[in-house]
Formats: structure tokens, C-alpha cells, sequence
């Protein structure tokens, strides 16, 4: 099962995310749970990335991504930039668990 915990700032904010496991839906390789989630956790990563270089610290090894974003050297205007794309993040996941839903936990 892939576990996804998000982390919040004040209460209001996301501001990073854990992935944590693997979907084992299908054979290594032919996994397109474990794909898809590992696609969209990444490409979120890499668009904070380009935009935040320097608040945005991450960790990626086998079955397991943890970003972490330092809202507090945002800007108003960059913190809202931050959370469209973590809402990006929330609605592919949500949107991957109503297909395959026993493969997925959002804690």
C-alpha cells in the first residue's frame, strides 16, 4: 500500500508531503498505480523545485519521497503559487484512489 501523509502550516497551508510504500497492484514494471503516484509526487517536486530552489528540500529513495517546502521565506504571492501546486498534488491523488482505492491511504 502506498501511504501519503501531508503536512500542514498553521493549520492552512500545505507545505510538503510524504509517499511511502509501494501499490504491488501489478508485477514490478507493469505497476501503473505505483506509476502514476510516483510520476505526480515527482513532477510536483521538480515544479517547487524550479520555482522555490532555495526553500525546497527533499528526500527520494526506493518507495519513499518526502518534500518539505519552507513557507515561511515565501512571499504572500508565493505561498499561494506553493499551494496551487500542492492542490495539484491532492486532486491527481485523489483523483488515482477513486480507481484504486485498497492501493492508496491519504493520512
Amino acid at each position: 500500500m502506498i501511504n501519503i501523509t501531508l503536512h500542514y502550516q498553521n493549520k492552512n497551508f500545505i507545505s510538503g508531503f510524504i509517499v511511502n510504500g509501494h501499490a504491488d497492484s501489478k508485477k514490478d514494471g507493469d505497476d501503473i498505480v505505483c506509476a502514476a503516484i510516483s510520476v505526480l509526487a515527482q513532477t510536483i517536486v521538480l515544479t517547487l523545485g524550479k520555482y522555490f530552489p532555495c526553500s525546497l528540500m527533499y528526500k527520494l529513495q526506493d518507495g519513499f519521497l518526502e518534500c518539505d517546502l519552507s513557507l515561511s521565506e515565501l512571499s504572500e504571492l508565493e505561498i499561494k503559487t506553493a499551494q496551487v501546486i500542492f492542490d495539484t498534488f491532492i486532486i491527481g491523488i485523489e483523483s488515482i484512489k477513486e480507481e484504486y482505492s485498497k492501493y492508496i491511504k491519504i493520512l
